[in-house]
């Protein structure tokens, strides 16, 4: 359920993935995809993305070390 909220002067937005309409969903995804696509048909363009796929998985390994310490 969506709720907007104010926490020191700045305003909070609370929803869930449920109260996106699904036209929306379908969209966005469309979005994506053509983004992927479109880097993919550059010269450079996978490795382009192999490295910030590479770059967020050490950065989400990094997170999950110092959660646990």
């Amino acid at each position: 359920m969506y709720r907007e909220r104010s926490t020191g002067g700045v305003a909070k937005l609370d929803f869930t993935v449920a109260d996106i309409p699904e036209h929306a969903v379908r969209i966005a995804a469309m979005a994506a995809i053509e983004l992927t696509e479109s880097i993919l048909r550059q010269p450079g363009g996978r490795e382009m993305l192999d490295a910030e796929t590479a770059r967020r998985k050490a950065a989400k390994a990094a997170g999950q070390k110092n959660e646990r310490s």
